[in-house]
């Protein structure tokens, strides 16, 4: 989900045989769909930081709670953007919102930190900053 501003909006797939799809929407360098030059270790790369951060164990979900429920978050700021992260496995998969206004969550750093590192690994800041 965007913000009210100039957030990037995008999508990124990363298939096993190293295929890297791209879907600029809005405030990035590139606009539509593009398939990104193929990186063969790359899918393994990311296995290994998902398995070594325990990816699993993350909630589902770090952002708005409906009403009855407890928010993992200590304060929650508006107008920030979110980032998904879905993992597809054999036979489950494994998706953590994160709303970047929800603050003070047990693991933050964490969460972030795999966040940062996706984007450092995929290598989107040639995409992604305009």
């Amino acid at each position: 989900m965007p913000c009210f501003g100039t957030c990037p909006v995008y999508e990124v797939s990363v298939f096993s045989d190293g295929v890297i799809v791209f879907n600029g929407e809005a405030h990035t360098k590139l606009k539509g769909i593009y398939r990104l030059p193929n990186d063969s270790d790359l899918f393994q790369r990311i296995l290994r930081l998902l398995d070594d951060s325990d990816f699993q164990t993350f909630r589902d979900n770090y952002g708005w709670t409906p009403e009855g429920e407890e928010s993992p978050c200590k304060e929650e700021w508006t107008d920030h953007p979110s980032t998904m992260l879905t993992m597809q496995y054999a036979n489950s998969n494994k998706t953590v919102y994160h709303y970047h206004g929800c603050k003070g969550f047990e693991r933050e750093d964490e969460l972030e930190a795999i966040e940062n590192s996706l984007f450092e690994l995929i290598g989107l800041q040639s995409y992604v900053n305009p």
